[in-house]
């Protein structure tokens, strides 16, 4: 099977599990307000201490969340493929985070802007039940 290109942000969006149950005018302000951008290789997505501003999806590529310890060492928690979204925790608890995300390879990270995560949360059932 030849490899299919990646996804565009509106496919990423429309196919991720928690869209399956959005109204077409929930769809349409995820879509107006999720915007991409790339993170390079090695490069990091969000780092720890800052504040969390958008829930972020991975449309192409991985990566990797992780902190170092007191001596230096880089310690991984997980690791997020394409289809994978994160950040919510944060988001829900209005704090910063604790934890360095960085691209494994070249990525396209989709950002929802907290705000619309928040109305989205409050505004469908199903997600707030993933939540």
């Amino acid at each position: 099977m030849p490899d299919q290109p990646p996804p565009s942000l509106k496919e990423a969006l429309r196919s991720a599990i928690w869209a399956q149950s959005l109204t077409p005018e929930q769809m349409a302000r995820v879509e107006a307000d999720t915007f991409e951008t790339f993170v390079p290789k090695g490069g990091y997505v969000c780092r720890k201490g800052e504040m969390v501003e958008n829930w972020l999806g991975i449309i192409d590529g991985m990566v990797k969340m992780n902190n170092f310890s007191r001596s230096g060492k880089s310690v991984s928690f997980t690791g997020v493929p394409a289809g994978g979204w994160f950040g919510e925790g944060s988001i829900l608890k209005n704090e910063i985070l604790k934890y360095d995300a960085m691209a494994l390879r070249d990525a396209r990270i989709a950002r929802m802007p907290a705000a619309t995560f928040m109305w989205l949360l409050d505004s469908s059932l199903p997600l707030r039940a993933s939540c």
